[in-house]
């Protein structure tokens, strides 16, 4: 079965997650700090009169917080009750309530068969490796497929 992986960046390394569970991508980079959040906390959006908790990917995935920059963006996830039935019937969730993660920058839509999906690495710190599916090749490039209802349990 094809599956599609929007792709983005975090400092050096490449990731992607399932289309069918992105709403839209953004990219405001205005958003409000909440006080005393948690690290990968980094505010909360006014987005057309919902309110999004903007979560910095990278904590999870083990880099550093990064400065926001013009290319910075948000995928801005659908919530579990948004997913159509086939993405729920692919296995996709996300969150209950509304939430955009912040990367570095947007790539591009890849498309793979579900076996091309690779195991994690086994030299990848097993921190990291519990957010992420599998890798894909792509070109000369490993692309990390980020498990986003296990990401979105980060504390």
């Amino acid at each position: 079965m094809e599956k599609q992986f929007m792709t983005f960046s975090l400092a050096d390394g490449i990731y992607g997650i399932n289309i069918l569970g992105i709403r839209e991508i953004n990219y405001t980079n205005r958003f409000t700090p909440v006080p005393l959040s948690k690290e990968h906390i980094m505010g909360l959006l006014n987005l057309r009169g919902q309110i999004v908790t903007i979560w910095d990917t990278g904590v999870p995935l083990g880099y550093a917080n990064r400065d926001i920059t013009d290319e910075t963006s948000l995928l801005v996830m659908k919530t579990n009750a948004e997913l159509s039935a086939v993405a729920r019937k692919n296995g996709i969730e996300t969150h209950a309530t509304q939430v955009g993660l912040l990367v570095d920058q947007i790539g591009d839509v890849i498309s793979c068969d579900e076996s091309d999906i690779a195991p994690v690495p086994a030299h990848a710190e097993a921190q990291v490796a519990k957010f992420l599916i599998g890798v894909v090749r792509q070109d000369d490039t490993l692309v990390g497929i980020v498990n986003v209802p296990e990401l979105l349990k980060y504390e």
